[in-house]
């Protein structure tokens, strides 16, 4: 709910693209932490970053979708799901084969910075 606040806030700053952006690559470095940080820390800031973006990258990418292709909102919406839902299935290849969760953080944080990317330099071809 926090950052759906703060995304509300900040409407009148940037382009939805470069919120976007700035959200996506927020939640890779929660992602990161979580991999990155030992213990209760690293959590802590992965869930405060990622869980706290979930629903502003959510209001974002549709605000996004419906910018790039209005007749195709249900679409764009579909594919912003399947994006997320990749992540448990993931998840449970990389503890089922590897008995770590690591290299599945370490493929979402970098999904999420090139998420990103695309999203900036469209962001940036646009302005």
């Amino acid at each position: 709910m926090v950052g759906i606040v703060i995304g509300i806030m900040t409407r009148r700053w940037g382009s939805s693209h470069a919120r976007l952006a700035l959200v996506l690559w927020a939640q890779a470095l929660g992602v990161l932490a979580a991999a990155l940080l030992l213990g209760f820390s690293g959590l802590l800031i992965g869930a405060l970053l990622v869980g706290g973006g979930f629903l502003s990258v959510v209001q974002l990418s549709l605000l996004y979708a419906r910018e790039l292709a209005p007749q195709h909102l249900r679409y764009m919406a579909g594919l912003l799901t399947t994006g997320y839902a990749v992540g448990p299935l993931l998840s449970f290849l990389s503890t089922a084969l590897l008995h770590r969760l690591e290299p599945a953080l370490w493929v979402a944080g970098a999904s999420l910075v090139w998420a990103g990317l695309l999203v900036w330099r469209r962001a940036a071809d646009a302005g």
